[in-house]
């Protein structure tokens, strides 16, 4: 789970009266804490003169053993004074439908509900269904939780046209420890509401947070690829070939077996703060930084096409792109290509591998391993081309799905091809973004990154 994801950092200097600023920011990928179950590292921050930040890393299996709670709630307690700000727990909230939920009392219309979900300080929304009194959301939230047998997770149902409440209802996670597996799923009653028989059906699964690894108490189960609301963000991914089998894994919400990270920032050494005035050559300014992240820290979109074949049915492929500063270069991750066409005569399969070119040069060619017999490879494998800050703009990014052949075969050798204008890449973020590959070889139309009026 961890190959190509990074891990943003940003670094503010607060400011009561206005808008925080930003000075500095870095990142790393969080594979090497995957690898070695720790990591301690001094990391420079970009866009200032000097500058660092000491970070601490751990790497957290998901355990459905309740009795192991209290040693990790001892060690998270030893490990920081303000052991507030750490977290013993995830608890994984399914927020499936809502039945009985009362009408208005003069029209007797229906109602359009949405729900608000909070945890501590962790505060969440559902979406708003409209003029219905049996609701099905199945959505997926998140919470990371400081210690189950202290905290409860409330919920709210409102009504919005009215902006009312129409019933709300508490769960102490301390009733899951004694749960099996620690998962409860069931229509619980709604209180304070002008109907007796509302209700609301949930599964609530929780996990302790621990760096041992058990098989015994960590399930292989399947990832789920469903729609999360996480802490950094109210918003969600969506993968298109998960996309499908989403419905019926929303509705039992299954425990994810993925791990976690824990991540301390230890300290941050003096910051010299640079201009503010873009560098010579610089024609997007930097987005507004206050605009929500996604899961991982980095942002993701939506596919611009409903067909999972790409428009030209050639398939299609999911990249990240960001700008390093500090190193002057261009990072592409290369997470995956789906619905590629076959090629190979005997078994309709493909063993496809990617080159890739930042244009208008050709000569720093990166190419991905090949993988053997699948029409839906994943790589997440990271590459990176040297560039000036002031000559991005002007690049395009190149992406040629080939299939690996022998000289004397018949079968296929290119598959699809995706050119990436970079004139505007916001430069301050990574971003996560789903491309058509086109058919023709020789005379690909470069495409636009999609801006924030497009998603």
């Amino acid at each position: 789970m961890s190959n190509g994801q990074l891990l943003d950092i940003e670094v503010r200097d607060e400011d009561p009266g206005s808008k925080d600023d930003s000075i500095g920011t870095t990142s790393l990928p969080i594979s090497t804490a995957a690898e070695k179950g720790t990591e301690d590292t001094w990391l420079p921050l970009e866009d200032v003169k000097t500058g660092r930040i000491n970070l601490k890393l751990e790497w957290m299996y998901l355990s459905k053993n309740a009795l192991i709670l209290e040693k990790t709630i001892k060690e998270m307690e030893k490990r920081n004074q303000q052991s507030n700000e750490l977290s013993s727990c995830l608890l994984m909230v399914n927020l499936d439908s809502a039945r009985e939920l009362p009408r208005a009392k003069k029209t007797m219309s229906e109602p359009s509900p949405y729900v608000k979900l909070s945890l501590g300080q962790s505060k969440f929304e559902s979406g708003i269904k409209a003029d219905t009194d049996e609701p099905r959301w199945e959505q997926n939230f998140r919470f990371l939780v400081h210690n189950p047998n202290l905290q409860t997770l409330e919920l709210e149902v409102w009504e919005s046209k009215s902006k009312t409440r129409i019933g709300n209802l508490k769960v102490p996670l301390k009733n899951l420890l004694v749960e099996p597996d620690l998962i409860v799923d069931k229509f619980y009653n709604l209180v304070n509401s002008p109907s007796p028989k509302a209700q609301v059906r949930m599964r609530l699964c929780l996990r302790v947070l621990t760096s041992e690894y058990n098989q015994a108490d960590i399930e292989e189960e399947e990832e789920e690829e469903t729609p999360v609301e996480t802490l950094e963000s109210k918003e969600s991914s969506v993968d298109p070939v998960a996309q499908q089998s989403a419905t019926s894994a929303d509705k039992t919400a299954k425990a994810v077996p993925a791990v976690v990270k824990k991540v301390e920032v230890v300290k941050v050494e003096k910051v010299n703060k640079v201009s503010s005035k873009l560098p010579e050559g610089q024609l997007i300014p930097p987005m507004d930084s206050s605009t929500p992240i996604k899961d991982s820290d980095v942002r993701q979109r939506k596919s611009p096409s409903s067909n999972q074949g790409g428009l030209y049915g050639r398939g299609r492929i999911q990249i990240t792109l960001r700008y390093s500063t500090q190193r002057q270069n261009l990072v592409a991750v290369v997470h995956k290509c789906v619905n590629l066409i076959p090629c190979d005569t005997d078994d309709n399969l493909a063993d496809p591998y990617i080159k890739m070119y930042l244009l208008p040069d050709k000569s720093n060619k990166k190419k991905t391993t090949i993988i053997k017999n699948t029409l839906n490879p994943v790589w997440d494998e990271t590459f990176e081309f040297p560039v000036k800050q002031a000559d991005l703009s002007s690049k395009t990014l190149e992406f040629s799905i080939k299939n690996d052949t022998s000289f004397y075969t018949s079968n296929k050798k290119f598959i699809g091809i995706a050119q990436i204008e970079l004139g505007n890449m916001d430069q301050t973020k990574a971003a996560t973004h789903w491309f058509d590959l086109q058919p023709d070889e020789d005379d690909c139309k470069p495409v636009s990154l999609p801006s924030e009026t497009d998603l």
